[in-house]
């Protein structure tokens, strides 16, 4: 991974201006419209407070879910307002038209007891679209463009980058927090190294798999991903799910870094009658469809943690949305966080899965970073970089 060399906040005079700050208040509500997970608005608080105690004039814009370019009520960040005044100790004044002059000269006028909250930004086709016209009518509501939007950094979005080309724009505290932990976890300093990669889909992670064979020591497989795999190898897999058209890709990978890969030996799954059952990769038959990893396979992952200076964690080891299949995840949680707690392990956790296992694990504290961003976090270990950091970098002399 890159060094980056990003901008920094406290290099400017915040004092009177206007700041648009781009977060992630893309949050999920259950079907009563209840907060189901804040964690998005609690982390970029420390942005939200450096920057009211500099002295700026704070504006939030974010999108929330996926209306296309068209207005859905349904969708609006309105009903966000009486969290972020609570979590934030402030007054919200809300912008619903982002193209009136009357909505820009509101935020001229706000309070040191005020933010505003710009509606959501994907109700406009210009967003999405990259539009420099829309994100030059962002530009109208701020002097200085912050994002403190890692989990969106990697969108080729008008209020990522192409209103970058408008204003003046630094990374927030949160980017910052995030790129310093991952350069100090992967700038291979410290070794040994091990990626510990799950998930259902071999295809979504093959890139940043190909990108960090050379890199780390240690490639720990686990989830559905590692049945490809299995297959490639001329293994039985029962009825698990594995991509076809992967197969080759995988052998390809396992015979070049076969010193590194670190497959699953035994396995809980359910048999064709759904009864229980721990098995070794040998014993699997037609009709088993394999859920998790077993015992053999926790301990090995565990000695091998146990030996690392570093571990940098994305997608689950099993079906960790059933109880009876979530117990390696589980497992490799807590002996993470325990190693880091215990042995100063720096321990890495990205993707929105793997941060759900941490949080269930009940140790999310003890982890050296929990990564805000799914697919940005991916796409940051597979390129190196994020179309989202490009112009908040300070410029070479």
């Amino acid at each position: 991974m890159k060094e980056e060399s990003l901008k920094q906040l406290k290099n400017i005079n915040l004092s009177g201006r206007r700041v648009l700050l781009r977060c992630d208040l893309n949050v999920p509500f259950d079907d009563n419209e209840t907060l189901l997970d804040d964690t998005r608005i609690t982390s970029i608080i420390p942005t939200i407070n450096y920057l009211a105690q500099s002295g700026a004039k704070i504006v939030l814009a974010s999108h929330f879910g996926r209306p296309n370019g068209k207005v859905d009520p349904k969708l609006s960040l309105r009903k966000l307002i009486p969290y972020l005044e609570t979590y934030y100790n402030v007054s919200v004044k809300f912008i619903a038209d982002i193209f009136s002059q009357d909505s820009v000269d509101i935020i001229k006028q706000l309070h040191s007891t005020e933010i505003a909250l710009l509606e959501n930004l994907r109700f406009h086709e210009g967003e999405e679209s990259n539009d420099k016209s829309f994100a030059k009518q962002l530009s109208k509501f701020c002097d200085i463009y912050v994002n403190d939007a890692f989990s969106c950094c990697h969108r080729r979005h008008a209020s990522i980058e192409a209103i970058t080309e408008f204003v003046p724009s630094y990374p927030g505290l949160l980017v910052a927090n995030e790129m310093q932990h991952l350069n100090t976890a992967l700038n291979g300093n410290r070794r040994p190294q091990t990626l510990i990669i799950g998930g259902k889909k071999i295809s979504t992670k093959l890139s940043v798999l190909k990108n960090l064979a050379n890199k780390v020591d240690n490639i720990v497989i686990g989830g559905a991903m590692a049945n490809n795999f299995f297959k490639a190898l001329g293994l039985q897999v029962g009825s698990s799910f594995y991509e076809e058209n992967f197969i080759q890709e995988a052998k390809n990978l396992y015979y070049e870094y076969q010193d590194k890969i670190v497959l699953p030996t035994d396995f809980v799954g359910k048999n064709s009658a759904n009864k229980l059952f721990i098995k070794q990769l040998a014993d699997i038959s037609g009709d088993d469809c394999v859920l998790d990893i077993g015992p053999n396979s926790c301990e090995k992952i565990h000695n091998i943690l146990k030996s690392s200076k570093v571990v940098v964690w994305n997608g689950p080891i099993g079906f960790y949305e059933e109880p009876q299949y979530a117990v390696s995840s589980l497992y490799i949680a807590r002996a993470i966080a325990y190693l880091t707690k215990i042995d100063g392990l720096i321990s890495i956790i990205g993707g929105g899965d793997a941060a759900a296992v941490a949080k269930m694990s009940g140790l999310k504290s003890d982890f050296s970073y929990i990564s805000t961003g799914g697919g940005a976090f991916l796409e940051l270990l597979e390129k190196g970089n994020l179309i989202g950091l490009t112009h908040l970098r300070e410029k070479k002399i």
